[in-house]
Order: C-alpha cells, then sequence, then structure tokens
C-alpha cells in the first residue's frame, strides 16, 4: 500500500510538472520567435536604407540620411551602413546629400563605439583630388592636370574657378594625417606640370573625421602656361 501511495504522489507531481514544462518551452520558443522577428525586422530595414542610400533621386538619399541621422540620437545606428554613408559623403561636394552626409559621419563619429568604424569606412572611400584655380586662362592647366591624376589613379571628379577664394600661391591641401602619402604623389605631378608647389603639402587635419580629400588650389601667381618658367 507505501508504494501504491508513492507512485500517486509520482503521478500527480508528473501531471503538475508536464503543464509548467509545456510552458516553459513555450516561453522560450516565443522569444526565440520574438528575437527572430526583430532581427529579421532589422535586416529588412538595414536592406532598404541601403537600397535607398544608392538611389540616383538627391530626395531619397536625403529622407534616408535623416532617418539615419534618427537612428544615431536613439542609438541604434548599423554599423554596417557607414560604407554607404562614406561613400555618399564623397560624392559631388555641391551636392546636399553629400554635404548631408559628411554631417551624418561626423555625428555617427561622436557616438560611443562607433569612432574606430567611421573612420575605418571613411579610410575605404577612394582618395578624391579636388582642383581649384584662379583665373580662367589656366582651366587647359587645370584640365590637364586632372587627366594626369586620373591617369595618376586618382579619382579627379572635376575642376573648379575659384577667383575670390584663391591663394597667391599654388597650395596643396589634406585633411587626414593617414594620406600624407598620398598628398605627395599629387605634389609629384605637380611638378611634372610644371606648377610652382610648396616643399610640404598643407597639412589640415583638425582631429575631425575626414574622407579621403586632398584640395589642389592652383594659385594666381600661376601662369596660364605649362611652359616652365
Amino acid at each position: 500500500m507505501a508504494g501504491d501511495g508513492k507512485r500517486d504522489w509520482v503521478d500527480v507531481i508528473a501531471k503538475l510538472l508536464i503543464p509548467v514544462a509545456i510552458f516553459v518551452i513555450g516561453q522560450q520558443v516565443s522569444c526565440q520567435k520574438d528575437a527572430s522577428d526583430r532581427e529579421q525586422r532589422r535586416f529588412d530595414r538595414n536592406a532598404s536604407l541601403l537600397k535607398s542610400l544608392a538611389s540616383k533621386d538627391e530626395n531619397e538619399k536625403l529622407i534616408t540620411l535623416a532617418t539615419i541621422n534618427y537612428l544615431i540620437e536613439k542609438n541604434d545606428f548599423p554599423p554596417e551602413l557607414l560604407s554607404a554613408v562614406a561613400a555618399v559623403a564623397s560624392g559631388d561636394r555641391t551636392s546636399p546629400s553629400t554635404q548631408t552626409a559628411q554631417l551624418t559621419l561626423e555625428k555617427a563619429a561622436k557616438s560611443e563605439g562607433l569612432t574606430t568604424q567611421v573612420q575605418t569606412a571613411s579610410m575605404n572611400v577612394p582618395t578624391r583630388v579636388y582642383i581649384q584655380f584662379a583665373a580662367e586662362d589656366q582651366r587647359a592647366r587645370a584640365a590637364k592636370l586632372q587627366a594626369a591624376l586620373q591617369n595618376a589613379g586618382f579619382i579627379a571628379p572635376g575642376i573648379e574657378l575659384r577667383k575670390d577664394n584663391s591663394p597667391d600661391d599654388t597650395d596643396i591641401r589634406y585633411f587626414s594625417n593617414d594620406i600624407r602619402k598620398q598628398a605627395d604623389q599629387v605634389k609629384e605631378e605637380l611638378l611634372k606640370q610644371h606648377f610652382v608647389v610648396p616643399k610640404d603639402p598643407s597639412n589640415r587635419d583638425n582631429g575631425k573625421v575626414h574622407l579621403n580629400q586632398i584640395e589642389v588650389w592652383i594659385g594666381k601667381n600661376e601662369s596660364g602656361s605649362s611652359t616652365p618658367r
């Protein structure tokens, strides 16, 4: 009889534990499903943002960057999008999306844990050389320099007449200590084109996040001819 009593208690405990076990397992499965759903939603969101950043529509890119800025403020910025934002930030400097993307990178760099990743993404952007010239008669030389830099492997997206802002003497400016070597290579190309250049490129690194950007300012004292003086 004592054995029967023990079996009865075992049966009672088993009957009580089975629903508990089912509940616990159900909760675990539910939590895993919720986590999986959240991860899928995050993946879909990031894929949509990435697609929009690659759009040729300027307004679409601006809206996407505004969304990314909001995510940065909420500490929910997806680091996997950094390279895409950096690519937008390296576009036409007069484009609103380019300017906004640059500000976005600077904002992301101030976020905890993102500074190194932002620096890495920025350094993966191809080096761009922007050419400014002081007078209309220098346009042909500026265009020839642009072609030479492109042949040397640089991205030189355009030349720009800057009468009021150009210095008297030709200057080469770079904005990150990491690209001093590239700035020296640009200097060599200018020397081949018979420009009068400073001994050393001008280091404008101010500690902020900068893209791989070099500026060539053809000075007012530079002639419009490529013939050595």
